[in-house]
């Protein structure tokens, strides 16, 4: 399946080319792996109308594919862009919600990588201080570093408990839309708890290589991977500063909160 470019954030990687109505522009991101796929699953948008979908082969001509050797290159992205008869997508529409549901699906997924990501820096982090010594005393006695450590904490455990919150919003929206091809796939919890796991990944992505000093910029502790790989997953499908930019405009427009999950007594 292709991604939309990062550019694009959450809408399909497909759209019109206004140069030539026949046809669809494509620009988007393919994950690892794509060598051993022989079809492209590609979601087009047009004003007004709902998403449609095609599946392209690989080896056509009208597209383009290059490693992306940018900030992460270990991640094996690729870059896939060129255009497609819009023909190719005219012949069946994509069920009502299908887009936002796999969106939203993929949040979720994201924000799990994310929460990842954020638990091993901090492992690393803490291990670091309490090896290292300084005025007789393991740095992870010390106040400022025992803060640092948990803010990055606090923010992972609401990162999951909005995941789980998500899923569970995400299983019901599809239980409740059985028959009617309805339903968003709790999109809004989903968009909530990806915004939370970037939100984390990024805050140990900044404590925790500085908790580990000069060994934290280093190559052979490896943290820098991590903060490659959070900048990374935080951008697919819309960063988490983008995100909550995104939720406050909708709160505002609909003078609402909706209501994610439910607080459970121990």
């Amino acid at each position: 399946m292709l991604y939309p470019a990062l550019a694009r954030r959450d809408r399909p990687p497909a759209a019109p080319d206004p140069a030539d109505a026949a046809r669809v522009e494509i620009d988007g991101i393919a994950l690892a792996g794509l060598s051993r796929a022989k079809t492209l699953l590609v979601v087009a948008e047009w004003p007004g109308e709902a998403p449609r979908a095609a599946e392209l082969p690989l080896g056509a001509a009208e597209l383009a594919i290059a490693p992306i050797e940018g900030f992460d290159p270990e991640l094996g992205w690729l870059s896939v862009r060129g255009s497609a008869p819009r023909a190719r997508f005219d012949a069946e529409a994509a069920p009502a919600q299908a887009w936002e549901r796999a969106v939203a699906a993929s949040r979720r997924a994201l924000g799990h990588e994310l929460v990842g990501v954020a638990e091993a820096l901090l492992a690393i982090a803490v291990r670091h201080v309490v090896d290292r010594r300084q005025f007789g005393r393991a740095i992870g006695s010390f106040q400022t570093v025992q803060h640092r450590l948990a803010d990055v904490r606090i923010a992972i455990a609401a990162a999951r408990s909005a995941l789980g919150a998500a899923a569970e919003d995400a299983a019901a929206d599809g239980a409740s839309a059985q028959g009617a091809g309805a339903g968003t796939g709790g999109a809004f919890a989903s968009a909530a708890a990806k915004a939370l796991a970037g939100r984390a990944a990024l805050l140990a992505s900044r404590h925790c290589p500085q908790l580990c000093g000069a060994l934290g910029f280093s190559a052979e502790q490896g943290v820098y991977r991590y903060v490659r790989r959070a900048g990374s997953l935080d951008a697919l499908l819309g960063g988490q500063a983008w995100l909550a930019a995104q939720i406050g405009e909708e709160l505002l427009a609909s003078r609402r909160v909706p209501r994610i999950g439910e607080l459970r007594g121990t």
